[in-house]
């Protein structure tokens, strides 16, 4: 009687042990396209979903292509930005803008001193969850400035909340890259190598 109640007492703690480790492992596959997802890595969040039941795999690709469709958005946010620098015409781009006292008094002025010629190149993204800080280089001449823009995903469109020009510097990572390296380097040093490398 004794060895049947210790089979049974074992057997349950085996059963147990191995509906942990499921558990366990679920969990993990979850964590990882979470993660994946909130920086708005879609293809590795894709990529994940190989070992999900069916009712889980439709409930993060219905995930996934809602975020494709707030990255065209974000596309279509960018092409007006960059217009509006080069021709002058912020129009456009007034909808999109949502800041606060000290980025809509630059901004303003930006607009009021009628800046236009201004090439904009959008490097780096870092996302996290809705929100999307960019680095930016404005070329004018042999002049580039570098901005940071903050981007927030708010209601069912992209807005811009706030940028700022960045003190450090960044250098061109490579011709066909859109990301940048922290260097202490000068602008004006890279400014021709940008202007061959960057044709967008």
């Amino acid at each position: 009687m004794k060895k049947i109640i210790l089979l049974v007492f074992f057997s349950l703690v085996l059963f147990s042990c191995k509906n942990a480790e499921i558990v366990q492992n679920e969990d993990t596959e979850h964590l990882a396209i979470e993660k994946e997802l909130s920086i708005w890595n879609l293809t590795e969040a894709e990529s994940l979903l190989v070992n999900l039941n069916e009712e889980e795999k439709l409930r993060y690709t219905q995930v996934i292509q809602e975020k494709k469709a707030k990255l065209e958005k974000l596309n279509l946010l960018e092409t007006i930005l960059k217009g509006a620098f080069f021709s002058g015409d912020y129009t456009l781009l007034d909808k999109y803008m949502k800041l606060g006292t000290i980025n809509n008094f630059k901004y303003e002025k930006l607009k009021e001193y009628g800046i236009s010629g201004v090439r904009l190149y959008i490097g780096n993204k870092n996302f996290l969850n809705d929100e999307l800080n960019e680095i930016a280089v404005m070329n004018l001449y042999e002049e580039s400035i570098y901005l940071e823009i903050i981007l927030q995903y708010e209601g069912d469109d992209w807005f811009i909340k706030s940028f700022d020009e960045k003190r450090w510097n960044y250098e061109w990572n490579s011709a066909k890259s859109t990301s940048f390296v922290k260097t202490d380097v000068s602008c004006k040093k890279y400014y021709k190598k940008l202007s061959r490398n960057w044709k967008g």
